[in-house]
């Protein structure tokens, strides 16, 4: 196995930051093309001058509440990193571990608290927990590490997400299926297995790393081929930077890359429709994929596929994580491009962009779907999306009406997860603040 190039992702990130300071050039590029530059300190700056500010707290620590409020407002659109004369892996190196300094520094931003795993109030959970279980359907699906694990050429993780979303996960496992490959399919609840990005998200580099190598070291009992990750943020985390300190020796795909990559094995029904598809900013500028999704659309028998006039690493971010005023017209801005087209569906990769446009969606007649569930209607696969059903049925008590068998085999009682469902499915609070109402345009 190759030799790891830093012993620690403390190590890496000194190096790198190091990297980012000498060799800033403080042309501003990178603040001129934000668009959350005008909700934070920054504001009134210049954009050299806002640099100069973010840059300091990089060198000592100084100015620190101005470097705070720019990672509160940050929404990992990406676009900096596209000008940055030093590229951008080293910029997008910055945006992730700068969050550690600033809770090192009592300044934290905890962008993703609620999509921790270890967090017993997780999203995730508490969306698993109203819904189907995997191992109910899925011989494959693994729920506890064997003591002597098989030789397997494909590993599946489908990440910390995935269980909470059931309808991507199923279908993704019924894709599985159909290619007649040999694979497991491992649970990250019930395994305990997370990757780490969400904790570097929140600044929590030990427990970064800790995750990264007992990730890794999971993954490599099986020896595989191949691990196909079900998020694009752990595709690209897993990818790009756990072989700095944890270094394995598998091909690591997103799930995207796995089905283009495996479409003669696919048999598609034709379905007639026009479909187009937004880069989202995770599998897009952060991850360099932009071709396998486009491959799978024009591959499908009767899918006309049509470009917005902002793609690949010129899309639009959906604006999930936007402040609410620049969200609306973020969201807004990208369906009209969609209409424009003359499209009726809209697919991307990223729950969270499709579940932000799908707020907005009614106003513009169009049908959004993650990619991967279009691809399985494709195939003749049809499996119920349950998490809808809740967001529609509009009250807790219809929710745990509906779900109730589902409720009481998962970790929570009654009690328990009705103020949490109160939260996720009807406060807006979480994943763009979705809710069901349609917005106007």
């Amino acid at each position: 196995m190759k030799a790891p190039v830093y012993k620690s992702l403390s190590d890496f990130w000194s190096e790198k930051k190091q990297e980012f300071i000498n060799g800033c050039t403080l042309c501003g590029d990178c603040m001129e093309v934000c668009p959350v530059i005008g909700y934070t300190n920054y504001a009134q700056d210049e954009p050299t001058r806002a640099m100069e500010r973010f840059l300091a707290f990089l060198e000592d620590g100084s100015d620190v509440e101005a470097a705070h409020s720019f990672m509160q407002a940050c929404m990992d659109c990406a676009r900096c990193g596209e000008v940055c004369p030093l590229g951008s892996r080293l910029h997008q190196i910055v945006k992730d571990f700068v969050l550690t300094d600033l809770r090192q520094a009592g300044y934290p931003v905890p962008k993703a608290e609620e999509e921790l795993p270890e967090n017993p109030e997780s999203v995730y959970r508490v969306f698993a927990a109203i819904q189907p279980k995997p191992l109910e359907r899925y011989k494959r699906w693994l729920v506890k590490m064997p003591t002597n694990p098989p030789q397997v050429d494909t590993i599946y993780f489908p990440s910390c997400s995935s269980p909470g979303l059931t309808k991507r996960l199923f279908d993704m496992l019924d894709i599985f299926e159909m290619t007649g490959l040999d694979y497991l399919a491992l649970s990250s609840h019930d395994l305990d297995l997370c990757c780490g990005c969400m904790h570097l998200k929140n600044g929590y580099m030990k427990q970064t790393e800790q995750r990264a190598r007992s990730l890794v070291t999971t993954l490599s009992a099986f020896r595989p081929k191949m691990v196909v990750t079900g998020c694009p943020w752990t595709y690209h985390w897993l990818h790009n930077f756990v072989p700095e300190f944890s270094p394995y020796e598998f091909e690591v795909q997103h799930q995207v890359q796995f089905i283009a990559d495996n479409l003669e094995r696919l048999s598609f029904r034709h379905m007639d429709c026009i479909v187009a598809y937004h880069d989202s900013c995770s599998i897009g500028r952060w991850a360099r994929e932009f071709e396998r999704p486009r491959k799978i659309l024009r591959h499908m028998p009767g899918v006309t596929f049509v470009e917005m006039k902002r793609n690949r690493n010129d899309a639009a971010c959906c604006g999930a994580a936007a402040p609410k005023e620049l969200q609306t017209k973020m969201v807004n801005d990208s369906l009209a491009e969609v209409s424009a087209t003359g499209a009726k569906v809209l697919t991307s990769i990223c729950a969270g962009c499709v579940m932000n446009f799908q707020q907005y969606a009614a106003s513009y007649g169009l049908n959004v779907m993650n990619i991967i569930s279009f691809v399985a209607g494709g195939l003749g696969i049809s499996n119920e999306d349950t998490l809808q059903k809740c967001f529609q049925y509009g009250s807790v008590d219809r929710v745990i009406k509906a779900t109730r068998s589902n409720i009481e085999r998962s970790e929570f009682t009654e009690e328990e997860i009705r103020p949490l469902i109160s939260r996720y499915l009807f406060a807006g609070s979480t994943l763009g603040g979705y809710d069901q109402a349609p917005r106007e345009k």
